[in-house]
Formats: structure tokens, sequence, C-alpha cells
């Protein structure tokens, strides 16, 4: 788990390889929990919390924790949590990258003079872990983005 606090109030917390079942309405709240206490220990949360839950097959998950505030509430937390389950994630890469490393018999997109990669097709762990060095991660709006593009 990898825990990024943007600023006070936005956090991104991801997680590689995830076995999570978001139908089991006690594994999601256990695991809500678990992220909560993980964040208090050293950051102080309350009021309204949104969960932003991007998962993918490859990756894992990754989600954003937005607190908004609200001074009627002390010492207390509302958690609303948001699965984005229709989109996979994208990965922002050279276009050499691609070539070089043999990852053409994937989708990839063009899109805003950007090369974005769609993994349709299983890799070997070695193959992804070097994507993940050379690419960036894109998890939010992938629809769109594939939506606008044209495809290789």
């Amino acid at each position: 788990m990898i825990l990024n606090k943007v600023d006070n109030n936005y956090y991104i917390l991801k997680f590689l390889n995830t076995n999570f079942d978001i139908y089991d309405k006690n594994e999601v709240e256990k695991f809500t929990k678990n992220i909560i206490k993980k964040i208090l220990k050293n950051n102080n949360l309350n009021g309204y919390i949104n969960f932003e839950v991007y998962l993918d097959k490859n990756y894992g998950m990754i989600i954003n924790i937005y607190n908004k505030e609200n001074n009627f509430i002390e010492d207390e937390i509302d958690v609303k949590i948001t699965f984005n389950l229709e989109d996979s994630f994208l990965y922002l890469i050279d276009y050499f990258d691609i070539i070089e490393n043999n990852l053409n018999n994937q989708n990839i997109y063009y899109h805003n003079n950007k090369f974005y990669l769609d993994l349709t097709k299983s890799i070997s762990k070695k193959d992804y872990y070097r994507l993940l060095e050379l690419s960036e991660i894109i998890y939010e709006n992938t629809f769109s983005i594939k939506e606008q593009a044209i495809k290789l």
C-alpha cells in the first residue's frame, strides 16, 4: 500500500495486485475502517469523506480520498464510497517504449499528442513491472480518452 498526501483534504492510496471483493459489504466496511485508521495515525479527518475507488485487473486498486470537513460534525466521520468499474487503466507511455518493449499487440490510443496503452492481453509480471517504470498510470476518465482518441 502506498499513501500519498496531496494536501490536508486529499489523499491517493494505491494497492498493487489486491484481492478485494467489492460485493462483500463486510469486507468493504472492514477495509474502509482500516484505511481510515491508517490515515488518522498521522492526519486529522472529520466530517464527510468520499472514497473514489478505481479497480483494474492488472494493477489493483487506486483510491482517491477527499475529506470535506464539516463544522457541524465533530469527531465523527461519514463515508461515501463510489466504485468506478467501467474504465480500465491506461498507461501514458512514449511511443518508442511501446515498440522497444514489444507492447504493440495491445490497444494503443493517440490523444492530444500522447500515446496511451490499454492492456487487453496478459503480459508477464516482469514486463508489467517494466511498463510501470516507463509509464504514468491514468485511471480517471479513461473512457472519455478512449472515446476521443485515435486507436492505432
